[in-house]
């Protein structure tokens, strides 16, 4: 009986079917039973019966009708395989308890891949840009009354490992005396303003500077400097930061123009006796030495005079003798020093002044270089580029 639920119709619909058979059973049953057919009985008792059954399995439990219907689908596999295997005639077994549903399966779970660490690539430390500035004057002496033309020339180098920035900016200082003249500028790559700052000139040069490189040079030409009276001082410096500079301690400079009011310069002028010496052998040298003064202006007293020392002089017994000077052996280890303590006047030539050698001893056939030379500024000498002598002393 239970195999009827398997026709999808609801239980509702069994519980009508069910009460109507039951009803039209009992009936029935009256009916024959009155009238003594027994048969006709009988057969009311089997409607009651049936009906009973499908009001049974409509209101059967759950578990159940699942028990029955797999009993049903066993019964019609085997009714429609007549011609299969044994296995198969026979259906598929009483699936009792209650249904329960297949699960569905859970994914794995998987493990995150370890992440690898990139290493980071340490940086290259910079070298810090440090910008030098340096200077010099094409003239270091000037007469005070006397306009003369000035080159001040300046570079910046780059002395650090890395490419400065660019602009960068030089600040040159206003001078009076060396403006009164007019200013003019010439330089690759060099830009000038002069009025935007009331005290600097500006130069910019307008490109880097590359690492170990120095710019090209700037060049300031004073036109008619006059000193008025004082050494003149000329002076600029990089801009704090500019191109990137980060060391300021070398960024200023300052070239010394020194005036005079009257031009003296002094000349050494020398002389050995006798000229040729034989090698080995002991001889009797005179050096002479006499200060002239190719200026119109006599000089100032303490013309000081440097004769150097050699081996071959002997070392004892060495003289000198000039009216005005005095010597000093000891103080300058390579130079016995000369002193006039008088002036040398315009034109003129000081008193001569010989050092006697009585044991010079050559030991080769090669000559000896005899030097004097005058000190810078000594006797107020304005001009350093003629104040050293130089003769030979041959040997035989």
């Amino acid at each position: 009986m239970d195999c009827l639920a398997s026709t999808g119709l609801s239980v509702a619909g069994w519980l009508v079917l069910g009460t109507s058979a039951i009803g039209l059973g009992l009936v029935a049953w009256l009916v024959v039973r009155l009238q003594v057919r027994r048969g006709a009985a009988g057969a009311g008792l089997v409607c009651i019966l049936v009906a009973a059954a499908l009001l049974a399995g409509s209101i059967a439990p759950q578990p159940a009708r699942a028990s029955a219907q797999a009993t049903c689908n066993g019964q019609s596999g085997s009714a429609h395989g007549g011609g299969g295997s044994g296995a198969a005639g026979q259906g598929s077994p009483l699936v009792t308890g209650s249904q329960t549903a297949t699960p569905t399966p859970l994914p794995s779970a998987t493990t995150p891949p370890t992440p690898v660490s990139t290493p980071t690539a340490t940086p290259t430390p910079t070298d810090p840009i440090d910008l030098a500035l340096s200077s010099k004057v094409s003239v270091a002496i000037v007469r005070d009354t006397i306009p003369t033309p000035i080159n001040y020339q300046l570079t910046v180098s780059n002395t650090s490992s890395t490419d400065s920035t660019a602009p960068i900016v030089v600040k040159i200082a206003k001078n009076t005396a060396a403006d009164a003249g007019g200013m003019l500028y010439v330089g690759p790559d060099w830009l000038m303003d002069t009025t935007t700052d009331p005290l600097n000139y500006l130069a910019t040069y307008s490109k880097p500077i590359a690492a170990g490189t120095i710019s090209p040079e700037l060049t300031v030409l004073y036109v008619a400097v006059t000193t008025a009276g004082s050494d003149l001082e000329l002076s600029a410096s990089i801009e704090p930061g500019s191109g990137g500079d980060t060391n300021a301690t070398n960024n200023s400079v300052t070239s010394t123009i020194k005036q005079i009011s009257a031009f003296i310069d002094l000349v050494p002028l020398a002389s050995v006796t006798p000229t040729t010496v034989k090698h080995g052998t002991p001889t009797v040298v005179a050096y002479t030495v006499t200060v002239a003064n190719i200026q119109t202006h006599a000089s100032e007293p303490g013309t000081v005079v440097r004769v150097r020392k050699h081996a071959e002089d002997g070392g004892g017994g060495i003289s000198v003798t000039g009216v005005g000077w005095s010597v000093d052996f000891d103080s300058d280890p390579d130079n016995y020093v000369l002193t006039y303590s008088l002036a040398v006047a315009a034109s003129g030539s000081s008193n001569p002044v010989t050092i006697t050698y009585p044991e010079w001893t050559t030991a080769t056939l090669f000559p000896v270089i005899l030097s004097s030379t005058i000190d810078s500024d000594s006797g107020g000498d304005n001009n350093p580029g003629n104040n050293t002598r130089v003769i030979n002393l041959l040997t035989s």
